[in-house]
């Protein structure tokens, strides 16, 4: 029996000295809390400085966790950061010893003094971020670490797009305190990328701060300010293959209009649709693109590429016009510069003798002249003498049949000489129809080559 109320004095007392041990730390963090902050001693609308006339040294830290979004027609930076300012508090000191050992608290921050610092060239009116708790250390050292979400201003320059680079900067700065009263200071470029998640859209080149001056209209002296400087860089298989990609196949689809049929009509309608599918791609390419007096990169590929389909159309229009030519001779020096040189250069044969002088029937044609006029006269002939029923003629009639056999003999050779212009107009349709094809692809690889190679200097960013 005794020893059971032993063991049973043991298990309270040991009960006792946890609970006693728990309101004394309690009531040490509940005492230090009174202390620091009793009204009397200590207001958070104050700096934290014993000598008025010292700055104080704010320490502050941007760790960049994403980019959010680049709004290039709103000129938006979206961003998602941390940000840590450190300070001390020369107000809120302790020693350890007089509150059970206790060496940090974490107090609200609307209850100590927290420094004035915005984001200058924000993009909205206010910014949400969390408020959590502060680091407050016994010989006065505050630190106090948040996240939000940034929108802030960035001039974005689409001259290059969608091979651009932007170059953002968040200006961060005291609102209230010039820099005889609130300094500022940056860290290192390794703090800042230090959780630092990639974003599918935009590849980060370069992240950097420094401090600086500058002019502000709260104080007559210079403000400090801290700028850190985001270079970003666009990734384009999104846009090779949503925009670029598709237009170039567009494009060279202009070549099956010049391999169809010359004197086929449809050539315009495949012409204007295609007209119609560039408008499609202009409009996609609007809605995602700022107002600004600076061309992009791309829209100057789809306007050459609009223009080049547009003069071909023109080119099938003067084509269509020659396969359907009135049969006139040609002239010498279209003749000439046709069916001669533009032939000789993109390989078509002709099949005739360009001769500076009319039109000669050749002998097989001139035989074949003489077949129908004598096939003509025959019939001419029996025709006469089952109307007179005699074996001669006399002396009227035939100068009748000369009459008429001349006359068909004068329309069938006009009518050969007709089908020969005719298809002497239709080749040099031909002919320039393979000479506007060759034009047109070479103007199109060059083009793509001229807009994507060639003028796309080196970005130079400082």
């Amino acid at each position: 029996m005794p020893s059971k109320i032993y063991k049973y004095n043991l298990v309270l007392l040991l009960l006792l000295n946890v609970f006693i041990g728990s309101i004394a730390v309690i009531s040490n963090e509940d005492k230090l809390t009174r202390f620091l902050f009793n009204k009397t001693r200590y207001s958070p609308m104050y700096r934290p400085v014993l000598n008025d006339t010292a700055p104080l040294l704010v320490h502050h830290v941007l760790y960049l966790l994403m980019i959010s979004d680049v709004d290039e027609k709103n000129m938006i930076l979206t961003t998602s950061v941390r940000i840590k300012m450190m300070w001390k508090d020369e107000f809120l000191t302790w020693e350890p010893g007089d509150y059970g050992g206790m060496k940090e608290i974490n107090p609200e921050p609307t209850s100590i003094w927290t420094p004035s610092i915005i984001l200058y060239n924000k993009a909205q009116s206010n910014l949400d971020y969390d408020k959590p708790r502060a680091n407050l250390k016994h010989d006065g050292s505050v630190s106090w670490l948040f996240a939000m979400v940034i929108k802030s201003s960035c001039l974005i320059h689409v001259q290059y797009f969608p091979f651009d680079e932007q170059v953002c900067e968040l200006f961060f700065g005291s609102w209230n305190y010039d820099v005889t009263k609130l300094d500022l200071q940056p860290k290192s470029r390794e703090e800042m990328l230090y959780d630092y998640h990639l974003n599918g859209e935009w590849e980060l080149m370069e992240a950097s701060s420094r401090r600086t001056t500058v002019v502000h209209i709260c104080c007559k002296n210079d403000v400090a300010r801290i700028t850190y400087h985001l270079h970003l860089k666009r990734r384009t298989l999104f846009y090779m293959t949503n925009f670029i990609l598709p237009c170039a196949i567009i494009a060279f689809l202009t070549l099956l209009v010049f391999l169809t049929p010359i004197e086929s009509g449809e050539r315009m309608a495949v012409g204007v649709t295609i007209l119609l599918s560039m408008a499609v791609f202009f409009l996609m390419l609007e809605s995602t693109m700022p107002s600004s007096n600076e061309l992009p990169l791309l829209a100057k590929y789809y306007c050459c590429t609009v223009i080049e389909v547009v003069c071909c159309m023109v080119a099938m229009c003067w084509i269509l016009r020659l396969v359907h030519h009135d049969p006139k001779p040609l002239a010498k020096w279209l003749k000439k510069a046709v069916l001669r040189y533009l032939a000789s250069f993109v390989f078509y044969k002709t099949g005739h003798r360009i001769r500076p002088r009319k039109i000669e029937v050749q002998e097989n044609t001139v035989q074949r002249d003489a077949e129908i006029e004598t096939k003509f006269a025959g019939k001419w002939l029996k025709k006469l003498k089952q109307k007179g029923g005699k074996s001669q003629v006399n002396q009227e009639s035939n100068a009748e049949e000369n009459k008429a056999i001349n006359i068909l003999s004068v329309k069938v050779r006009e009518e050969v000489n007709n089908e020969k212009l005719k298809e002497q107009w239709v080749t040099v349709a031909n002919v320039l129809n393979r000479f506007f094809t060759c034009l047109f692809l070479f103007a199109a690889v060059m083009t793509m080559l001229a807009i994507f190679v060639f003028i796309t200097p080196i970005h130079d960013f400082h």
